[in-house]
């Protein structure tokens, strides 16, 4: 009796004042208002925007943006896959600088880093400087992901109050895809597409700001602290994982440049050379690394396996396949001008949030596996819509309703899946178990939108060529090619899902088991 009283006095959840276990669904401690808790969530949210903002602004600069540098094709498919291929190769060691040196600290360092990288990318005069400054912002946002989820992880104790905070948090990938369609059709109607980095550098320096003084403090680091973790740090995994998505992205979407295609020596020589770094990165990480940037214990849990192979299916098929092509169906074929593209994607951005207050409000209620088969039902759907849509389909009865299906799949997928890699590890290691989660779906979207500009190549032999718009006929069968490979992902995350094992968060039942997230 004595040593449970004892127990209970240490636990930072006990109330000595009132003799009681602390209500879950309180707020934390960490915030002195309400008001500075929900502050602190807004900018969490937009630091998941910081990969969706440069997502759908450029998506619809693109025809301005190829007009402006005179490329097209494969090469034109760089201008968005850098920053994801960038920024998916450093979450993984952005993971552990959030867990190492305090979120705080990082995110405001990424915050202003991401701030200067747009405003010097606005005033790029060559295509490969943009592509290089596009992935330098890459690798300033990158660990702004694993940051906020972390934040709230550690924050959060599982309650309807987490639920709430987490979608939230999901949620910035729709709200920042929104405000990006609206950016960029707005600046490139009125002005080009260098408008579009300058309101994103004034926009998110007025969120490191605010990030300053509403996001809690970390605990004080001392020199001989940053030393070790720096000298610890896992550099090998770190190049191996970024030189073997380059390669491998790079010999993808380079076949439609180069002459002889899939006969040409480079081309196939960098493919098989960036599958065998990956092969390195996996042994290196389990026999090598003292700390590894990838936490090893995640593949042991059964669920986050499964769901992360779900997750992975799901995310290739909306951004790689759904997201990018599409925009060039309306620009490229349809002569859509950048403002009426942006209106036409907006049913995507609207359904996100809606999805996300969805699941913020009946996770407590509706099982986690309930939701995924839901969703990859939907995103499956959306695949079928796009890849059976004719030359002259009118939009409110294709392209409206690929939209709003494939979004709320992403969002239900991302809200689940983030849960349960959260409950899979301890608090220490949660920015860790973000990094690798999110480094999985950016990857995942580089090979997505490679491979789509392989299926556009081998249907259309002027794509990638300053006679691919000379004939749109044969861009659009291409373009149908990689809505027929978005429907074998989303069917193949449709059958995955029936066997992923995730129950309901943050209802009352729930708070009294030890493991979250799992089937009861």
């Amino acid at each position: 009796m004595a040593a449970n009283v004892e127990a209970q006095l240490k636990d930072p959840e006990y109330d000595t004042q009132v003799h009681q276990v602390r209500d879950p669904n309180a707020r934390p401690e960490a915030f002195k208002s309400t008001f500075q808790e929900v502050l602190c969530v807004i900018v969490v949210c937009l630091a998941v925007a910081t990969s969706s903002i440069p997502e759908g602004s450029f998506q619809t600069s693109l025809t301005n943006l190829a007009n402006s540098f005179e490329v097209n094709g494969g090469q034109l498919v760089w201008s968005v896959s850098s920053i994801v291929l960038s920024s998916g190769s450093f979450l993984l060691i952005g993971g552990k600088l959030t867990d190492c040196f305090g979120r705080r600290r990082v995110m405001l360092f990424c915050f202003s880093g991401f701030t200067l990288a747009s405003l010097v990318a606005g005033f790029m005069k060559n295509f490969i400087g943009l592509v290089i400054l596009r992935a330098v912002e890459g690798l300033f946002f990158a660990p702004l992901i694993p940051a906020g989820a972390g934040l709230i992880g550690s924050l959060y104790k599982e309650s309807r109050r987490r639920n709430v905070a987490f979608a939230v948090f999901s949620s910035g990938g729709a709200i920042g895809y929104i405000a990006g369609l609206l950016i960029g059709g707005v600046s490139v109607t009125a002005f080009s597409w260098r408008e579009v980095q300058f309101f994103t550098a004034i926009f998110f320096g007025a969120v490191t700001i605010v990030a300053y003084f509403v996001v809690p403090k970390d605990k004080p680091l001392d020199k001989i602290t940053v030393k070790q973790t720096l000298l610890k740090l896992d550099y090998l995994g770190s190049f191996l994982i970024l030189s073997a998505f380059a390669l491998i992205s790079f010999s993808l979407t380079q076949v439609d440049a180069a002459k002889r295609r899939w006969h040409t020596p480079y081309i196939y020589s960098l493919l098989i050379v960036g599958i065998f770094l990956l092969g390195v990165f996996i042994l290196v990480e389990l026999y090598v690394a003292h700390d590894p940037i990838m936490p090893m214990q995640l593949w042991k849990n059964n669920n986050f396996v499964l769901s992360m192979v779900v997750a992975s299916l799901t995310w290739v098929t909306f951004i790689g396949c759904l997201g990018y092509y599409p925009m060039l169906y309306f620009q490229d074929i349809k002569n859509w001008g950048a403002l009426h593209t942006a209106l036409a994607a907006m049913p995507m951005g609207v359904s996100g949030i809606f999805t996300n207050l969805f699941v913020a409000v009946s996770f407590h209620v509706i099982s986690g596996k309930i939701m995924l088969i839901g969703g990859n039902l939907c995103i499956l759907g959306a695949s079928i819509i796009w890849a059976t849509m004719g030359y002259h389909r009118n939009y409110w009865l294709g392209p409206f309703w690929g939209y709003i299906l494939s979004a709320v799949a992403c969002d239900i997928t991302y809200n689940v899946c983030t849960m349960v890699t959260m409950s899979a590890v301890d608090v220490k290691d949660q920015g860790s178990a973000a990094g690798v989660f999110n480094t999985i779906l950016q990857l995942v979207t580089v090979v997505g939108l490679s491979l789509g500009s392989v299926l556009i190549s081998a249907r259309d032999p002027y794509y990638g060529k300053s006679e691919q718009n000379l004939y749109p006929e044969l861009l659009f069968y291409g373009i149908r090619n990689v809505f027929y490979l978005a429907i074998g992902f989303s069917g193949a995350a449709l059958i995955i899902s029936f066997f992923v094992n995730v129950g309901t968060s943050g209802s009352a039942k729930a708070l009294n088991k030890e493991e979250p997230c799992q089937e009861r």
